[in-house]
């Protein structure tokens, strides 16, 4: 079946090529850009649903929409001091247009990170001298930005749109601003122009002729899950650029809960999700928790089958049939059997992960780039024994890649940052243009593979030299929720290695020893344990809400400075103390209630949603049970409570 909405095109192949043709021949202003994404107009633009109903908006209404919005920001724009207008929006439809309208107006759009410490937000805005925000609501939060907030609801009022509907190029603006992510301690602003996105865009073409499977579709739709973040690079670039300058449609979420997320995927058919190994290590955990909880003998088969697969590779028939009829539960379990296309980026993913998720009939790649570089390689290969080695591919045709005798990765070409800035001083890239990553690369037989990041070597009492990362993706602590190996010094100023382990929130004494134990085991297995001098467990998130990748630095200084809860031997002696048999009881038929399950069927320990079967919606209603047998509103600390034991111990500290 030939693709839908494209033209008089005879498939999807001519009608790339012919596109980026036609877009060559433009001075590759955002203005040009504006026009091609927008051109195919009754294309479905975006999708989404209240939980029964989908809504679409077409390529057409959204550009009218841009417009309509341009229009009533533009009186507020005039009268803005500065050449920043910042977005702090959460992904929507409302984002994008409100993206182009600044352009339109021609001010910059600054992508403000909302997950973010407000002060940093506030400092930034300063630096930079930006006065006028649009916000999707006005919060307590960002109420205290020293700068004009707009509600974004407010510019889509009805108005005469003529004045906008032909803003000449040169009136437009044509560099748009990022955040870098701040996992070195310092956040930077990147500045990027259209001949940059067109450069990113020709690559993401190079991609499709290269990789069958990435333009794949069914019943005719592409359709790209919004999950990553707008104001990230791969959101933008790899999520938003790549399939909007073809006309492909978005799917937003609702909310960002697992069920939300894995149900807006099978509902709508989606075929390509773009993540940060984040999202891909929350669904291979839960998966295999259930897997294991159906018996040994269940575990041990499907471990063989997916063995034998990675062995054989996707591609033989006896993989085939194994992926088709052995795993069909588990995909339909997860997104379904829409899924064509899986990239994970922004931070190292394991290989366990990689293995799961092609070995059960996914084909998921790895990409590599950075706030500063954009994307610029892609594991395109259509062997999976080839994608889960980690790969990432080979340079895109417009970067290049240069490893120094450091083993450093620079990278130069036209699609990276026009401009790099920090506190409002610009960065000077290397004599060649080329950007420093910073990050530890080697290439093996025309692939690529990321080792780690230089300022995150740790070097040993002993002179030997650990990569956090490398070691971090061969971890497997059973029932820790994330691990983080991090180089402190002591007195003397040497370093000593802590891997610091979280666990969840309120668990008890027997599961802290036991995620102990496997942290010692998986230590010995990584061949170090002797060069960590510590393990230090800790229920603090390693990694905030608006981060997808370790920030070092900030976990070392927590650790240090004493901000980060430690359990200590103390701490699990004063935690051992029994709950109490009538405590124990009152939990335990709550938790039934909210499940109908009988009582004697809800262990002590048992995971609420992947042992017992609950969904978020039994989740809250159970939070209500909680609420009214004990008189307790459940904070959010507690939110990820999620097992008899742990709530019985929340409840203790709380009454």
């Amino acid at each position: 079946m030939k693709v839908d909405g494209i033209g008089s095109y005879k498939d999807i192949d001519s009608y790339v090529k012919g596109k980026l043709a036609e877009y060559n021949k433009t001075e590759k202003r955002f203005s040009d850009l504006f026009s091609f994404m927008f051109s195919e107009k009754d294309n479905i633009f975006a999708e989404t649903n209240n939980g029964f109903k989908i809504s679409y908006v077409t390529y057409g209404q959204a550009r009218e929409r841009c417009i309509l919005c341009a229009s009533n920001i533009k009186p507020f724009l005039d009268s803005s001091k500065g050449d920043k207008v910042g977005i702090y929006m959460s992904n929507s439809e409302q984002w994008i247009e409100v993206f182009w309208a600044i352009l339109m107006c021609g001010k910059s759009p600054l992508l403000l990170n909302t997950m973010t410490d407000t002060s940093v937000i506030a400092h930034i805005l300063e630096v930079y001298g930006t006065d006028t925000v649009i916000v999707d609501k006005v919060t307590e939060d960002n109420a205290s930005f020293e700068a004009n907030l707009i509600h974004a609801e407010e510019l889509f009022g009805k108005k005469d749109t003529s004045d906008m509907e032909n803003v000449p190029p040169e009136q437009w603006s044509d560099s748009i601003f990022l955040m870098t992510s701040g996992t070195s301690g310092r956040i930077k602003l990147c500045e990027y122009n259209g001949i940059n996105f067109y450069h990113q865009i020709k690559d993401s073409g190079d991609m499709i002729a290269t990789c069958g499977q990435m333009k794949k579709h069914i019943d005719g739709k592409i359709k790209q899950l919004v999950f990553l973040p707008l104001y990230h690079i791969y959101g933008l670039a790899a999520v938003y650029m790549w399939f909007g300058f073809f006309s492909r449609t978005f799917v937003f979420l609702r909310d960002y809960s697992a069920d939300t997320i894995l149900y807006t995927a099978r509902k709508h058919k989606v075929t390509h999700i773009f993540s940060v190994p984040l999202l891909w290590n929350r669904i291979y955990d839960s998966a295999m928790k259930t897997i294991k909880n159906r018996g040994p003998e269940t575990y041990d088969k499907f471990m063989k089958a997916l063995d034998l697969v990675n062995r054989k590779g996707t591609e033989s028939l006896i993989s085939r049939i194994i992926i088709k009829k052995a795993f069909a539960e588990i995909r339909q379990n997860i997104f379904g059997d829409s899924i064509c296309y899986l990239i994970s980026g922004g931070s190292a993913i394991s290989p366990e992960v990689l293995r799961f998720f092609n070995g059960i009939g996914y084909h998921m790649s790895t990409g590599y780039g950075a706030t500063e570089i954009g994307i610029t390689s892609v594991e395109l290969s259509m062997r999976s024994q080839d994608r889960v080695t980690c790969s990432v591919g080979m340079p895109m045709p417009s970067v290049g890649y240069a490893i120094g005798e450091d083993k450093v990765l620079r990278v130069s070409g036209p699609s990276h940052a026009s401009a790099v800035f920090e506190e409002g001083v610009r960065v000077e890239f290397e004599e060649n243009g080329a950007y420093n990553t910073n990050d530890f690369v080697r290439e093996e037989g025309g692939h690529y593979f990321m080792d780690g990041r230089a300022d995150d070597l740790i070097i040993c009492r002993s002179g030997e030299n650990i990569s956090p990362e490398q070691i971090e993706n061969r971890l497997n602590i059973e029932g820790a929720a994330d691990a983080c190996l991090i180089g402190p010094a002591n007195d003397r100023g040497e370093v000593m290695p802590i891997l610091i382990v979280q666990v969840p929130q309120y668990a008890d004494v027997e599961s802290l020893k036991k995620i102990r134990e496997s942290a010692e085991e998986q230590l010995a297995a990584t061949g170090i344990r002797s060069q960590v001098t510590g393990i230090v467990l800790t229920p603090d998130k390693i990694m905030g809400d608006s981060e997808f990748k370790k920030n070092r630095i900030g976990i070392c200084a927590r650790y240090q400075d004493g901000t980060m809860r430690k359990i200590t031997a103390d701490t699990q002696e004063a935690d051992a103390e029994e709950f109490s048999a009538e405590l124990l009881g009152r939990v335990r038929r709550v938790v039934a209630n909210s499940l109908n399950l009988p009582e004697d069927g809800v262990t002590s320990t048992a995971d609420y949603f992947t042992d017992l079967g609950g969904s978020s919606l039994d989740y809250f209603s159970m939070l209500s049970g909680i609420r009214e047998e004990f008189g307790v509103d459940v904070a959010k600390d507690a939110a990820g409570v999620t097992t008899v034991a742990g709530l019985c111990g929340y409840l203790r500290k709380r009454l």
